[in-house]
């Protein structure tokens, strides 16, 4: 099993930030139970952060072309299938 370190902060507006609640949330490996990650939790305000951020780039999106925004996702889907065991690992 791949162990990525490093994903305990949040993407959020173009930067990783850390959670600034005081509560951690755990990932768990559904067969096993075994807690796999943990990061802080977002508090109101990183959420507010991000629901703003994604605000503003849905609106800017808009107005890009149809065309190149069904390129950028089958090139999302295509990476995502070349690196699928890394997903499934």
């Amino acid at each position: 099993m791949i162990r990525y370190t490093g994903l305990n902060r949040q993407f959020i507006n173009g930067n990783w930030t850390d959670g600034r609640a005081e509560v951690m949330l755990g990932n768990l490996n559904p067969f096993t139970e075994e807690v796999i990650h943990s990061l802080p939790s977002a508090a109101t305000n990183d959420v507010d952060t991000a629901f703003q951020a994604a605000q503003n780039a849905s609106a800017a999106r808009a107005g890009t072309n149809p065309l190149f925004r069904r390129d950028l996702l089958l090139k999302a889907a295509r990476l995502i299938s070349e690196r699928q065991e890394e997903f499934i690992d």
